[in-house]
């Protein structure tokens, strides 16, 4: 028995899948930060499409990141579902590859999320954010992005290995 998956029926994997590709075409590889002095971001009231895929996505991780059976989840596939609920509600959001502490471009420091007590350690981790907001399940809500570094992994800051923007392509 599986978890039933469904996605927003406005939204194809095929839109997806050229979303992204025109995206990456496009994109160069940055390192930023998020970084805690960004100023406070107010959760507010989400909608109810990012309500039903949270509990959904939010119930699918809790078992350190694995689903019943016991396989992986993986983060960048949730975060793609976000993107897409995000985009069709109006929002321009972004992908987030976070990486752990490096020296030299070698990782020397796994991300490790405090939801999950130190049983799970990651070298990277794909988040979505959008209007000052990070949408990442293992939480219990979107978080203001200047909170998320501390509220997800302890930590004051996050290395961005690369931030994918999106914007709904125009109807010709």
């Amino acid at each position: 028995m599986g978890i039933e998956h469904t996605r927003d029926p406005h939204f194809s994997s095929d839109d997806i899948v050229n979303v992204i590709g025109e995206v990456i075409q496009t994109m160069q590889a940055t390192d930023s930060a998020i970084a805690a002095p960004a100023p406070e971001v107010e959760r507010g009231p989400v909608s109810m499409r990012v309500s039903l895929w949270w509990t959904d996505a939010h119930e699918r991780v809790s078992n350190d990141y694995a689903d019943a059976s016991g396989n992986s989840e993986d983060c960048g596939c949730m975060a793609e579902e976000i993107v897409a609920i995000l985009l069709g509600e109006g929002k321009a959001p972004e992908l987030l590859h976070l990486r752990g502490r490096s020296v030299d471009g070698v990782n020397t420091e796994n991300l490790v999320p405090l939801a999950f007590d130190g049983r799970v350690g990651w070298g990277g981790h794909i988040i979505c954010r959008a209007d000052g907001m990070v949408y990442d399940p293992m939480l219990d809500a979107p978080e203001p992005e200047a909170s998320y570094p501390r509220v997800a992994f302890g930590v004051n800051e996050l290395q961005v290995r690369r931030a994918v923007p999106f914007v709904m392509p125009t109807q010709s």
